[in-house]
């Protein structure tokens, strides 16, 4: 449990929102009023069938797919069902009383949807961005994809995207681009009740560079409309995910269109993860004016918070051939030379900021099941481990 948790937050790369694992929904039942229920099984489902029930499930995702989802319907993988090269992209929108559902159903294991580089899309923001070296354009694997839809509501499931083997070096240039999850706002103008819960997202293998493509475990982006009478794309009702810490990075004059023109403004929008539920937030290295209205919000909502510098914090960088070595300090303890292959300061604060998040979370763990001390020798090795094959910060609600 410890390795999973750990690897989660550690092991890929994400500027967006993630949540815990929440409640279990059991698969409704069909009626008029509720739209239709799609099953959907790889232990022992059919293409040939209707997939309007447990013993006529559909096989493949490909089915779901082809449909255009209603305000109601749901559709329903079986626990223990693992999706080889499949994905789920989802055509129609769910409405405020009746949204679309996508949930397990049975027992065991989650089904998992394990997609290796398929559901290929092309993601284009349609105009450069601030900085020319930032790739604004290209094709991204995404194993869900909620283009333009909302009152959408995903749960329970396990995500992989990986890499083949025969694939370039993972921090090449050229690796393709993957996300667990995507969700892309455009012509609609206001996506509502996007809902992700319990979702178990690992694995996803992208590019280390592309950070404005859709590239990581989780990631909400909005782009430039194809017509402007529909309005300046973005969402609302996403933060009632609901998730027991909060990290939010480093905040700059980024997509100030749709956010603000300013550090406060764009400062003042994502400080909205912080709804009062939280554990703890985590700040990383922020312009003063910044870090002000964060804890403004955190203070006003009762939520603890950690902010990098003052609780937290990457010291004694240094460069070596594989990337670099650094130590980390979390209050009153220290770990000593970690190393990650990535250059560049800012990859050991980024490191700094996900570890300080992980070590509590492994304090909560270690409290709620009588287990070892988080400090311990064997946690401190455990943890090297996986920075030497990290290949992105596991960020959280930025």
């Amino acid at each position: 449990m410890k390795n999973r948790i750990l690897a989660m937050f550690m092991a890929a790369a994400v500027v967006g929102t993630t949540v815990l694992p929440g409640m279990t929904v059991d698969a409704a039942k069909q009626g008029k009023t509720t739209g239709t229920t799609y099953y959907v099984s790889t232990v022992d489902g059919n293409d040939n069938n209707d997939g309007m029930s447990e013993g006529k499930a559909f096989y493949s995702l490909d089915k779901i797919n082809e449909l255009t989802l209603k305000p109601g319907d749901k559709v329903l993988l079986e626990r223990g069902s693992v999706f080889q090269n499949g994905f789920l992209h989802l055509k129609g929108d769910g409405s405020e009383e009746a949204p679309i559902v996508v949930d397990s159903y049975g027992k065991g294991n989650l089904p998992i949807i394990e997609t290796n580089g398929q559901g290929i899309w092309y993601q284009n923001y349609r105009a450069p961005l601030g900085n020319a070296k930032h790739k604004y354009q290209g094709y991204v694997s995404s194993s869900v994809l909620l283009y333009d839809v909302e009152y959408v509501e995903i749960k329970n499931l396990e995500i992989t995207n990986k890499a083949p083997k025969i694939e370039t070096a993972y921090n090449a240039e050229d690796v393709m681009n993957r996300t667990g999850v995507a969700a892309v706002a455009q012509n609609e103008g206001t996506l509502n009740h996007i809902y992700l819960d319990n979702l178990y997202v690992h694995d996803v293998i992208g590019n280390v560079y592309d950070k404005h493509m859709n590239n990581g475990g989780i990631y909400f982006t909005a782009f430039q409309p194809m017509d402007a009478s529909t309005g300046i794309a973005k969402y609302d009702d996403v933060n009632n995910i609901r998730h027991d810490y909060a990290v939010i990075n480093r905040i700059f004059l980024e997509h100030t269109r749709e956010l603000g023109d300013t550090l406060t403004a764009i400062a003042e929008d994502k400080s909205h993860v912080i709804t009062g539920e939280q554990k703890c937030v985590y700040f990383a290295e922020q312009a003063q004016e910044v870090l002000k209205v964060l804890v403004r919000r955190a203070e006003a909502m009762q939520v603890p918070y950690k902010i990098y510098g003052r609780d937290f914090q990457a010291e004694n960088i240094r460069y070596t051939c594989s990337g670099m070595l650094f130590d980390v300090v979390i209050g009153d303890n220290i770990y000593p030379d970690l190393q990650i292959p990535l250059l560049g300061e800012h990859q050991a604060k980024n490191c700094a900021l996900a570890l300080a998040l992980c070590v509590d979370v492994m304090a909560d763990l270690c409290r709620e099941s009588n287990a070892p001390d988080i400090f311990s020798d064997t946690m401190c090795n455990q943890i090297r481990r996986q920075l030497s094959a990290i290949h992105k910060v596991f960020i959280i609600g930025s």
